[in-house]
C-alpha cells in the first residue's frame, strides 16, 4: 500500500520514493520501472523528503522512530540514522534554506531539528510543547527557520516556530 510519494526535482524523467510495506522504493515514472529497492527491516516507511542542494540524498523515516540518510547512488545502507523520537516518526522535511537541516514530527509529541552534517551529535533542537502528536511539518521558503507544524485536531493551534527563538502560537478559527 502507497503511503507516500515524494518527487525529485533534480533527476528528470522524474524519479519518486514509494513508501509501502517496509520497502522504500525509487521509481521512474515515465517508464514504470523500479529503480531501486531496500528493505527497513519490516517497519512501515512513513515519509520521506528529498535534499533541495544535494540531488543523491533522500531521508526516510517510519516506524522504527528512526531518520535515515540514503545517497540512491549506493542505496543498500544509509549513510547515517539519526535517532531521539521514542515513537514512529509521522513526518520529515528538509530545510529549503540550510541543505544539511531536517525537521521531523512524531507520535512522541516532538518536533525535532537535525543537522546531517554532523553524524556523531546530529540533533540540534527539540520542541516539546505539544499535548497531542504533531502530523505535519514544514519549512517556509520564504523565510528562514519559519517552521509550520499542525495538529490532528481543528481545536488545537496551528504552531508557528523560528528555530532558536521563541515559539509563536497562531489558532486557525
Amino acid at each position: 500500500m502507497l503511503q507516500k510519494a515524494s518527487n525529485n526535482i533534480f533527476i528528470a524523467p522524474p524519479v519518486a520514493c514509494d513508501l509501502s510495506d517496509g520497502t522504500l522504493r525509487l521509481w521512474d515514472v515515465s517508464q514504470s520501472l523500479n529503480t531501486g529497492t531496500v528493505n527497513d527491516g519490516g517497519n512501515e516507511v512513513l515519509s520521506c523528503s528529498w535534499n533541495k542542494y544535494e540531488q543523491n540524498l533522500l531521508c526516510s523515516a517510519g516506524t522504527d522512530n528512526t531518520i535515515k540518510l540514503w545517497d540512491i547512488r549506493q542505496f543498500t545502507v544509509p549513510l547515517l540514522i539519526m535517532t531521539g523520537h521514542s515513537q514512529s516518526v509521522r513526518q520529515i522535511k528538509f530545510d529549503p534554506h540550510t541543505p544539511s537541516y531536517l525537521a521531523s514530527c512524531s507520535y512522541d509529541f516532538t518536533v525535532r531539528l537535525w543537522d546531517t552534517v554532523n553524524p556523531l551529535h546530529p540533533l540540534i533542537q527539540t520542541i516539546s510543547h505539544h499535548n497531542e502528536f504533531t502530523y505535519s511539518v514544514d519549512f517556509s521558503v520564504h523565510q528562514k527557520g519559519l517552521v509550520s507544524l499542525l495538529t490532528p485536531s481543528h481545536l488545537q493551534p496551528v504552531y508557528i516556530y523560528i528555530f532558536e527563538l521563541i515559539p509563536i502560537k497562531i489558532r486557525f478559527l
